[in-house]
């Protein structure tokens, strides 16, 4: 391997010893702090060695034909490190008091974002492979985690069964485009998307069906209510930011490599999928009670938001998706880490037992508020400049019907979004004794108040990251 390769794969070799690391530690000491703190060294040393790419950034390094660390995957490995930084930190708390063993939670975290990592950088279908199955398996164990919770262990086998019927779906569509066309890398495919036969169209096809499980894209969608209700709230977050975050990039580079976009049966599959998944998660979201269910719902919707700018394929889509994506990972994470700064017996699951929180825990109930007044898209909210690009992405390319979709399904969400901030408005008579007795982890607590702090900066100032943002759409 050539020193050039080798620097540029430094970041990722971190990420892959961190478990390693972690494993030998909780052989010779088994100490909760200590591997936590352990684990946030890890990724902050990552996120050190990206800054450092980053700011000595010349050209793109392909590695092998497998991997390539260009600024758009740079970019997107120092959204997860953040993201990783931030649930690590929301996790901690929660561990203390609601698990027994805890230390191996921290190896399943690292090796899932690792995976996730390797997807980022994929240009090949073996890494592809390779990167989901990494994150997924390690899924499945994170999800029932709290084994002493019946709905942790049925969420945890109803993903382990259904993920492996998508990937069952991925290798096969992968083994037919290759079956064909002798290709395996996505550059390798870029001739070939005019000449398609039958085997290559069943391929991609079926990828697209393992893709849409991943995403919880309809009609792929209906395993993501349970696994969201059954997770820990922390691996909820994980799985609805982390884990989407980085097939959605795997998508785009596909995508923009082997120019799909010019295959109008997938443009259509692409837009049914986007509409189904706006409306039917928005209004499934509507009849939920259960918090984790409601933001599962959720979650379909803005993925189908997403799906719409993937679909424009203009110069403005890369800018669009990833200011977007970074919007909705600080939302979703910040809701998600609210109701596990919690630390009182079980979870805060109902939004009944959100009564009366706002007079009881203002500050709590303002961070959880601006959470949802971003992913509804209100204004001076990083939410709202995302929706703004997805829309403006569609408008510049005629998507008209898709926009249209969009603002339907926001105005949907802003009912069962709006309904959870008025349960937290009740009389303090009516307070959830959850809520008012529980106690509040700081740790926590500060993690998600800056969340919503940088809810607000980037609605209001967003020049700094969209400028970021724009450098990485210039190169890919």
């Amino acid at each position: 391997m050539e020193s050039l390769d080798f620097n540029a794969l430094v970041p990722l070799i971190i990420l892959a010893l961190a478990p390693v690391v972690s494993l030998i530690t909780v052989s010779i000491h088994r100490n909760h702090q200590l591997i936590f703190i352990l684990a946030v060294a890890c990724i902050l040393i990552f996120m050190v060695s990206l800054v450092y790419a980053w700011s000595n950034y010349q050209m793109a390094s392909i590695i092998a034909d497998q991997l390539v660390i260009d600024k758009f995957s740079l970019f997107y490995l120092i959204l997860l490190g953040t993201a990783s930084l931030v649930l690590l930190l929301i996790s901690y708390p929660y561990l203390q008091q609601h698990t027994e063993v805890s230390e191996e939670y921290y190896l399943l975290f690292q090796t899932s974002v690792f995976g996730a990592a390797i997807l980022v950088c994929s240009v090949h279908f073996a890494t592809l492979f390779l990167g989901l199955e990494i994150l997924s398996i390690s899924l499945y164990t994170m999800i029932a985690y709290t084994r002493q919770w019946q709905h942790s262990l049925e969420g945890g086998l109803k993903y382990l069964i259904l993920a492996a019927a998508s990937s069952a779906f991925l290798l096969f569509g992968m083994a037919l485009i290759y079956i064909e066309t002798g290709q395996l890398s996505f550059s390798g495919l870029s001739g070939s998307v005019h000449t398609m036969g039958v085997l290559s169209t069943a391929g991609v096809a079926m990828m697209l069906v393992g893709v849409g499980f991943k995403l919880a894209l309809v009609p792929f969608h209906t395993w993501t209510p349970d696994i969201y209700q059954g997770a820990p709230a922390p691996v909820s977050a994980l799985i609805a930011s982390i884990s989407k975050g980085s097939v959605v990039a795997v998508l785009i580079r596909f995508i923009a490599a082997t120019q799909s976009q010019q295959l109008d049966w997938f443009v259509w599959v692409l837009s049914f999928m986007a509409v189904a998944s706006m409306l039917a998660g928005s209004i499934l979201a509507l009849q939920q009670r259960n918090l984790k269910r409601l933001l599962a719902y959720s979650s379909i919707a803005h993925l189908g938001y997403i799906l719409i700018a993937i679909i424009a394929a203009t110069d403005l889509s890369t800018e669009a998706v990833t200011f977007y994506l970074v919007a909705y990972f600080i939302a979703i994470i910040g809701a998600f880490g609210t109701l596990s700064v919690f630390s009182s017996e079980g979870e805060i699951e109902e939004i009944q037992d959100l009564q009366g929180m706002f007079w009881t825990r203002p500050l709590v109930s303002m961070v959880f508020s601006i959470m949802f007044f971003s992913m509804v898209g209100i204004p001076l909210t990083a939410g709202f400049m995302g929706k703004f690009y997805v829309v403006l992405a569609a408008v510049d390319t005629g998507l008209w019907f898709l926009a249209l979709m969009l603002i339907i399904s926001s105005i949907i969400g802003l009912y069962y979004y709006l309904r959870v901030i008025k349960t937290m408005l009740s009389p303090v008579e009516q307070a959830s004794v959850k809520t008012a007795n529980g106690k509040i982890s700081r740790m926590g607590f500060a993690t998600v108040a800056i969340l919503g702090i940088l809810v607000i900066l980037f609605g209001v100032v967003p020049s700094q990251l969209i400028a970021m943002i724009r450098s990485i759409g210039a190169g890919f």
